[in-house]
């Protein structure tokens, strides 16, 4: 499941050009729900990592 979210969040990036700030909320969305089935996005480093790139690109 994570693999999915990680790939959903670099097509928002990518291909349709979202800024950092909307990935963030994004994410915080998709833990909102995934929280329910026991999945924690906040404690996984990959996604951290991703987070971090986007900022990163211009």
């Amino acid at each position: 499941m994570v693999q999915k979210v990680a790939d959903f969040l670099v097509y928002l990036r990518q291909d349709c050009y979202l800024s950092n700030s909307a990935i963030k909320d994004y994410k915080a969305m998709l833990n909102s729900v995934l929280a329910i089935r026991g999945l924690d996005l906040n404690n996984d480093q990959v996604l951290r990592l991703i987070i971090r790139a986007c900022s990163s690109k211009p």
